[in-house]
């Protein structure tokens, strides 16, 4: 299954490219709902780097075990775009039903000064996709909303 979203972000595109690197901001927004504890390495980098690998375990709401997701990026950059690829997958729990997992989000400058975030995810969990695209497209939403709320400080 895919669905992508598309949002405007009140910051510059090498704002939000380096936003996107910094496990801090994907902490923050995923918060409530998702918890990120580092197991591989035991803390957090400061910054994610393109063709590392960072394994952290999940909790829904802080409580809930989801298991274990690698959290893969491959980053580029020329002078029109930068695009931020997670290659990871879930590795156990509730997150191992994962048999495909792509995620890219895509920068790039709109016509009136902010940027245009393209956030496109892929996955496949065999019967339970359907499951998942209900959450999944929830917390893209809420994910969007806090990071549009923010971008104005980045």
């Amino acid at each position: 299954m895919t669905f992508t979203r598309r949002v405007e972000l009140p910051c510059t595109v090498a704002d939000a490219f380096a936003a996107l690197h910094d496990p801090a901001v994907f902490r923050r927004v995923s918060r409530p709902f998702l918890h990120f504890t580092p197991l591989d390495p035991t803390t957090f980098p400061e910054r994610y780097e393109s063709g590392k690998s960072y394994v952290v375990g999940a909790k829904a709401f802080g409580l809930v075990p989801l298991g274990a997701q690698e959290i893969n990026p491959t980053t580029s950059r020329d002078a029109k775009r930068s695009v931020f690829v997670d290659n990871g997958r879930g590795v156990s729990g509730a997150l191992g039903a994962m048999n495909h997992f792509h995620h890219t989000m895509t920068l790039e400058p709109s016509d009136h000064g902010a940027t245009v975030l393209s956030d496109t995810l892929e996955w496949d969990a065999g019967l339970l996709s359907p499951a998942f695209y209900i959450g999944f497209r929830f917390f893209w939403w809420w994910r969007h909303r806090v990071m549009m709320r923010l971008a104005r400080n980045w």
